[in-house]
């Protein structure tokens, strides 16, 4: 919900008051992967009302402030890379992105989360298919073709309320190979 917020371009205080009313709706059902998720994107949100944009070290550094493969940290850790892989793809970011990426990849079978999944996804493809565009455009262009053809797969499963992601992750490759 507030990465939605955050992508069609809600005002960063609206978006601020709709994540605190989730995250107290979350903690109060016991909806962990909510709760993380959101709590995440509060800690983004105040980064981007900081200043003129994300503070770019500050997202980073992140990536080394959490041990991973701490069990009670690992679920915390992975909904901070997707958030922030989010901020990332949606300012243009894609050397911070593909670096969050990169950091997901232990983490892929934790990110099978009915919820966490299609982000992943998407914001993967996003990714790849934007690098494409200017450097190893063969390699680039095919992992982001693999990210869609998972997120196909998951429209079979998952119903069809994924189809814009999978429809979207297709126009940005055909935008990074024109050729198709």
């Amino acid at each position: 919900t507030v990465g939605f917020l955050l992508t069609v371009g809600y005002h960063l205080e609206t978006i601020a008051t709709t994540a605190v009313e989730l995250l107290e709706q979350s903690h109060l059902y016991s909806v962990d992967a909510i709760y993380s998720m959101t709590e995440q994107h509060i800690v983004l949100i105040q980064c981007l009302r900081e200043g003129d944009g994300p503070n770019w070290q500050k997202l980073e550094s992140f990536r080394f402030e959490i041990d991973p493969t701490d069990g009670d940290q690992t679920w915390r850790f992975v909904s901070g890379i997707v958030a922030r892989l989010d901020i990332a793809v949606i300012f243009g970011n894609l050397d911070l992105a593909s670096a969050m990426v990169n950091d997901l990849e232990p983490f892929l079978p934790l990110c099978a989360m009915y919820t966490v999944k299609p982000m992943q996804l998407f914001l993967s493809c996003l990714t790849f298919a934007g690098l494409a565009r200017s450097v190893n455009r063969r390699r680039n262009l095919a992992q982001a073709r693999k990210y869609s053809k998972e997120i196909k797969k998951l429209v079979g499963t998952q119903g069809t309320h994924i189809i814009h992601k999978y429809m979207l992750m297709d126009a940005a490759i055909l935008w990074a190979d024109p050729r198709g």
